[in-house]
């Protein structure tokens, strides 16, 4: 198919005036700009449906699609936020405080004086997006790791 496809596209390159031929290379070349934007957005989606998540008894872990792992230990965890829906899916959203390192990271990208660095950058956030029964998840979190209910 596609060498017939190739034969046409020449045959008609070859026969048309230059005029048209112009057009028709534009067409086509449109017709690649949006194929490979639909292939894109594509690989956009089955990179976000591959995530995974996993809390163990020691870790929350968050497996991206581009094959790089996150995690916060379990013994850093400050707090778990949920935010959900009525069908009881949600986003649990789970944060610890910087380490130093990060501190002096954020530190780095102030301007030299004596301001403070934002709370803002003093703390790690990771999140677990479109859980089924966020609650339970929740729940299994401050189980396990020991935080308050409230937190």
């Amino acid at each position: 198919m596609g060498v017939v496809v190739s034969i046409v596209v020449v045959v008609l390159f070859a026969v048309a005036p230059a005029p048209v031929a112009l057009g028709m290379s534009a067409a086509l070349a449109a017709i690649g700009a949006l194929a490979f934007g639909a292939w894109v957005e594509r690989r956009r989606a089955r990179a976000a449906s591959e995530i995974a998540y996993a809390v163990t008894n020691r870790r929350i872990l968050i497996r991206h699609g581009d094959g790089s792992t996150s995690w916060i230990s379990g013994r850093e965890i400050a707090s778990v936020e949920t935010g959900g829906r009525s069908d009881g899916t949600g986003e649990l959203t789970f944060s610890r405080a910087a380490t130093n390192l990060e501190r002096l990271e954020a530190l780095a990208y102030e301007e030299k004086g004596d301001r403070l660095v934002p709370e803002e950058k003093l703390k790690v956030e990771e999140t677990f997006a479109s859980v089924r029964d966020a609650a339970a998840v929740r729940k299994l979190v401050i189980e396990t790791f020991g935080l308050k209910r409230d937190a």
